[in-house]
Protein backbone atom coordinates (compact mmCIF):
# COMPACT_ATOMS: atom_id res chain seq x y z
CA UNK A 1 0.00 0.00 0.00
CA UNK A 2 1.28 3.46 -0.90
CA UNK A 3 1.66 6.02 1.83
CA UNK A 4 1.46 9.69 1.01
CA UNK A 5 3.60 12.27 2.71
CA UNK A 6 1.98 15.44 3.99
CA UNK A 7 3.89 17.29 1.29
CA UNK A 8 2.40 15.06 -1.43
CA UNK A 9 -1.11 15.62 -0.12
CA UNK A 10 -0.55 19.38 0.03
CA UNK A 11 0.77 19.36 -3.53
CA UNK A 12 -2.34 17.54 -4.76
CA UNK A 13 -4.52 19.97 -2.77
CA UNK A 14 -2.76 22.98 -4.31
CA UNK A 15 -3.23 21.57 -7.80
CA UNK A 16 -6.88 20.84 -6.96
CA UNK A 17 -7.39 24.43 -5.75
CA UNK A 18 -6.05 25.77 -9.05
CA UNK A 19 -8.29 23.27 -10.87
CA UNK A 20 -11.30 24.36 -8.82
CA UNK A 21 -10.70 27.97 -9.83
CA UNK A 22 -10.43 26.90 -13.49
CA UNK A 23 -13.69 24.95 -13.23
CA UNK A 24 -15.44 27.96 -11.68
CA UNK A 25 -14.10 30.30 -14.38
CA UNK A 26 -15.08 27.90 -17.17
CA UNK A 27 -18.55 27.31 -15.68
CA UNK A 28 -20.48 30.10 -17.46
CA UNK A 29 -18.69 29.44 -20.76
CA UNK A 30 -19.24 25.69 -20.41
CA UNK A 31 -22.95 26.13 -19.70
CA UNK A 32 -23.39 28.31 -22.77
CA UNK A 33 -21.34 25.97 -24.98
CA UNK A 34 -23.23 22.88 -23.72
CA UNK A 35 -26.53 24.44 -24.80
CA UNK A 36 -25.12 25.60 -28.13
CA UNK A 37 -23.23 22.46 -29.20
CA UNK A 38 -22.63 19.09 -27.56
CA UNK A 39 -19.53 18.41 -29.75
CA UNK A 40 -17.97 21.77 -28.87
CA UNK A 41 -18.68 21.16 -25.18
CA UNK A 42 -16.88 17.80 -25.47
CA UNK A 43 -13.72 19.78 -26.16
CA UNK A 44 -14.22 22.74 -23.79
CA UNK A 45 -15.46 20.56 -20.91
CA UNK A 46 -12.32 18.45 -21.08
CA UNK A 47 -10.36 21.30 -19.52
CA UNK A 48 -12.14 20.50 -16.23
CA UNK A 49 -9.79 17.51 -15.89
CA UNK A 50 -6.61 19.54 -16.38
CA UNK A 51 -5.71 19.63 -12.68
CA UNK A 52 -6.08 15.86 -12.13
CA UNK A 53 -3.95 15.29 -15.23
CA UNK A 54 -1.30 17.71 -13.94
CA UNK A 55 -1.30 15.85 -10.62
CA UNK A 56 -0.88 12.52 -12.42
CA UNK A 57 1.93 13.81 -14.65
CA UNK A 58 3.77 15.87 -12.06
CA UNK A 59 3.57 13.82 -8.86
CA UNK A 60 3.47 10.35 -10.41
CA UNK A 61 1.68 9.11 -7.31
CA UNK A 62 -0.92 6.36 -7.56
CA UNK A 63 -4.42 7.83 -7.27
CA UNK A 64 -3.15 11.42 -7.54
CA UNK A 65 -5.62 12.22 -10.34
CA UNK A 66 -8.55 10.77 -8.39
CA UNK A 67 -7.65 12.62 -5.19
CA UNK A 68 -7.13 15.89 -7.05
CA UNK A 69 -10.39 15.52 -8.98
CA UNK A 70 -12.30 14.87 -5.76
CA UNK A 71 -10.82 17.92 -4.03
CA UNK A 72 -11.38 20.14 -7.08
CA UNK A 73 -14.99 18.95 -7.23
CA UNK A 74 -15.53 19.73 -3.55
CA UNK A 75 -14.10 23.21 -4.00
CA UNK A 76 -16.11 24.09 -7.10
CA UNK A 77 -19.42 22.21 -6.83
CA UNK A 78 -21.20 25.13 -5.16
CA UNK A 79 -20.46 27.27 -8.22
CA UNK A 80 -21.43 24.69 -10.85
CA UNK A 81 -24.83 24.06 -12.40
CA UNK A 82 -24.11 20.36 -11.81
CA UNK A 83 -23.80 20.86 -8.06
CA UNK A 84 -22.98 17.61 -6.27
CA UNK A 85 -23.00 15.74 -9.61
CA UNK A 86 -19.79 17.55 -10.49
CA UNK A 87 -17.85 15.24 -8.17
CA UNK A 88 -18.61 11.98 -10.03
CA UNK A 89 -18.23 13.82 -13.35
CA UNK A 90 -14.64 14.62 -12.32
CA UNK A 91 -13.76 11.59 -10.19
CA UNK A 92 -14.90 8.79 -12.53
CA UNK A 93 -12.72 9.84 -15.50
CA UNK A 94 -9.82 10.55 -13.12
CA UNK A 95 -10.24 7.12 -11.54
CA UNK A 96 -10.13 5.53 -15.01
CA UNK A 97 -6.96 7.50 -15.78
CA UNK A 98 -5.28 6.39 -12.56
CA UNK A 99 -6.18 2.72 -12.98
CA UNK A 100 -5.11 2.50 -16.61
CA UNK A 101 -1.93 4.52 -16.01
CA UNK A 102 -0.96 2.12 -13.20
CA UNK A 103 -1.71 -0.94 -15.34
CA UNK A 104 0.17 0.30 -18.41
CA UNK A 105 3.02 2.10 -16.60
CA UNK A 106 5.39 -0.92 -16.57
CA UNK A 107 5.34 -0.84 -20.38
CA UNK A 108 6.18 2.85 -20.52
CA UNK A 109 5.56 5.90 -18.40
CA UNK A 110 4.36 8.20 -21.17
CA UNK A 111 2.28 5.39 -22.65
CA UNK A 112 0.61 4.93 -19.25
CA UNK A 113 -0.55 8.53 -18.91
CA UNK A 114 -1.79 8.73 -22.50
CA UNK A 115 -3.59 5.38 -22.20
CA UNK A 116 -5.11 6.77 -19.01
CA UNK A 117 -6.28 9.84 -20.93
CA UNK A 118 -7.99 7.60 -23.50
CA UNK A 119 -9.72 5.69 -20.69
CA UNK A 120 -10.82 8.93 -19.04
CA UNK A 121 -12.17 10.19 -22.37
CA UNK A 122 -14.20 7.00 -22.86
CA UNK A 123 -15.62 7.25 -19.32
CA UNK A 124 -16.66 10.91 -19.70
CA UNK A 125 -18.11 10.05 -23.12
CA UNK A 126 -20.36 7.45 -21.48
CA UNK A 127 -21.29 9.79 -18.63
CA UNK A 128 -22.22 12.60 -21.03
CA UNK A 129 -25.26 10.70 -22.27
CA UNK A 130 -26.88 11.19 -18.86
CA UNK A 131 -27.37 14.88 -19.70
CA UNK A 132 -27.69 14.84 -23.51
CA UNK A 133 -31.38 14.77 -24.52
CA UNK A 134 -32.25 11.43 -26.11
CA UNK A 135 -34.06 13.05 -29.04
CA UNK A 136 -30.85 14.61 -30.40
CA UNK A 137 -28.74 11.45 -30.13
CA UNK A 138 -27.82 10.02 -33.53
CA UNK A 139 -25.13 7.53 -34.56
CA UNK A 140 -23.12 10.39 -36.08
CA UNK A 141 -23.31 12.36 -32.81
CA UNK A 142 -22.23 9.31 -30.80
CA UNK A 143 -19.16 8.73 -32.99
CA UNK A 144 -18.32 12.44 -33.07
CA UNK A 145 -18.54 12.75 -29.29
CA UNK A 146 -16.38 9.67 -28.73
CA UNK A 147 -13.66 10.91 -31.07
CA UNK A 148 -13.77 14.45 -29.67
CA UNK A 149 -13.75 13.33 -26.02
CA UNK A 150 -10.76 11.03 -26.49
CA UNK A 151 -8.87 13.54 -28.65
CA UNK A 152 -9.56 16.37 -26.19
CA UNK A 153 -8.39 14.29 -23.23
CA UNK A 154 -5.19 13.42 -25.10
CA UNK A 155 -4.68 17.11 -25.84
CA UNK A 156 -5.32 18.11 -22.23
CA UNK A 157 -2.89 15.40 -21.06
CA UNK A 158 -0.28 16.90 -23.36
CA UNK A 159 -0.99 20.35 -21.87
CA UNK A 160 -0.66 18.83 -18.39
CA UNK A 161 2.77 17.52 -19.41
CA UNK A 162 3.83 21.02 -20.44
CA UNK A 163 2.60 22.44 -17.14
CA UNK A 164 4.39 19.72 -15.15
CA UNK A 165 7.61 20.38 -17.08
CA UNK A 166 7.24 24.14 -16.49
CA UNK A 167 6.82 23.53 -12.76
CA UNK A 168 10.04 21.55 -12.70
CA UNK A 169 11.91 24.15 -14.76
CA UNK A 170 10.73 26.74 -12.23
CA UNK A 171 12.30 24.65 -9.48
CA UNK A 172 9.07 23.28 -8.01
CA UNK A 173 9.70 19.60 -7.36
CA UNK A 174 7.19 16.88 -6.53
CA UNK A 175 7.83 14.83 -3.43
CA UNK A 176 7.60 11.51 -5.30
CA UNK A 177 10.87 9.90 -6.35
CA UNK A 178 11.63 10.51 -10.03
CA UNK A 179 11.83 6.78 -10.76
CA UNK A 180 8.16 6.32 -9.88
CA UNK A 181 6.89 9.21 -11.96
CA UNK A 182 4.80 8.38 -15.05
CA UNK A 183 6.31 10.78 -17.55
CA UNK A 184 10.07 11.24 -17.25
CA UNK A 185 10.24 11.86 -20.99
CA UNK A 186 8.16 15.01 -20.83
CA UNK A 187 10.86 17.55 -20.12
CA UNK A 188 12.69 16.81 -23.34
CA UNK A 189 9.77 15.92 -25.62
CA UNK A 190 7.17 18.38 -24.40
CA UNK A 191 8.82 21.18 -22.53
CA UNK A 192 12.51 21.09 -23.35
CA UNK A 193 12.63 22.46 -26.88
CA UNK A 194 10.82 25.69 -27.54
Amino acid sequence: MTTYSTRSLLQCAAIAAAGGVLIILLGPVGTWVAVASAPLYAVVGSLNLLSPMVALRWTGLPWAATLTAFLAGLLSMSFSVLGLLLIPALVLPALAMDVVAMLVRPRGRALGVYAGAVAGGVVIFAISFVVIPAEIVTPALVVTLLVLRVAAYLGVMRLAGWIAAALERAGVRPSAPRARRPSSDRTRSEGGAA
